[in-house]
């Protein structure tokens, strides 16, 4: 089995944000915009989705292209897959940590996928579509397009771990940064990872101690969370992936570089 890092670009904060600091002066930070696929003899599997390729032209809501979304041709998800040998249609199953804008946003490019996804963060982002109140993450352009391509939906809910096949098996994270929350459990022959995403943004926010992050709908259950994931970390002996930490994601092998087995 293989665990490939996709590289989908970077968001540069120049406005106030809830992900890095950007009081000190100079440069404005970046976070990165990424996705993982694992390749298995019983399948190949998509954890997130980068971001929609047409945000910044005007498919986002203004609000949302103040910090811009930076993506250079060969880093869009359809790209990085081409650069090791796969099609859309090749993706057996999408495993969403969330709905929010940076990591659900190329759903609608994986029409005969299985996709993943907490139960309570779809009911809760169709809920908020259908009555005209979506909140900032979660962009109507995105669940416009799942309406039209008829996502094929598969909620998690019940059951805190569902194994998908050996080696790979989704964690339900609940409420907590956005609605509803997934992780993924890789375990390959030399190390074990666990995928988190913004359940926990950065080894900085991990701590210990844990730190809230600016976007949170569920306090209790973010720090639940967090102390859930340690707990898989010890039981499985894993080592963490972020889901917005530059430094740490910049020290990875991308997949244009190699993969992890």
């Amino acid at each position: 089995m293989k665990l490939y890092v996709l590289d989908l670009g970077k968001i540069v904060m120049v406005s106030d944000n809830p992900v890095v600091d950007s009081s000190e002066g100079g440069e404005p930070p970046a976070i990165p915009v990424h996705a993982f696929l694992i390749d298995s003899p019983e399948g190949k599997v998509l954890f997130d989705a980068g971001c929609n390729p047409h945000g910044m032209d005007g498919e986002w809501p203004p609000a949302m292209r103040v910090n811009p979304y930076v993506c250079p041709a060969d880093s869009t998800l359809i790209a990085r897959l081409d650069q090791i040998g796969l099609k859309p249609e090749d993706v057996d199953i999408l495993v969403m940590s969330h709905l929010h804008l940076d990591h659900a946003g190329c759903i609608y490019q994986f029409p005969e996928a299985k996709v993943y996804v907490q139960a309570e963060e779809l009911r809760k982002t169709y809920e908020d579509y259908e009555n005209g109140c979506p909140d900032i993450f979660h962009v109507p352009c995105d669940t416009e397009k799942w309406k039209t391509m008829g996502t094929k939906w598969v909620p998690v809910e019940g059951d805190p771990e569902v194994p998908l096949f050996p080696g790979v098996t989704i964690l339900d994270l609940k409420a907590g940064h956005s609605f509803g929350m997934l992780g993924l459990l890789v375990e390959l022959k030399d190390r074990n990872y666990l995928l988190v995403a913004d359940a926990a943004y950065s080894a900085e926010h991990y701590g210990p101690p844990a730190q809230f992050s600016g976007a949170v709908v569920d306090a209790e259950g973010y720090m639940a969370a967090m102390e859930l994931i340690r707990s898989y970390e010890k039981k499985y002996d894993a080592t963490v992936l972020f889901g917005h930490d530059m430094e740490q994601f910049l020290s990875l092998t991308k997949s244009q570089d190699g993969y992890y087995e």
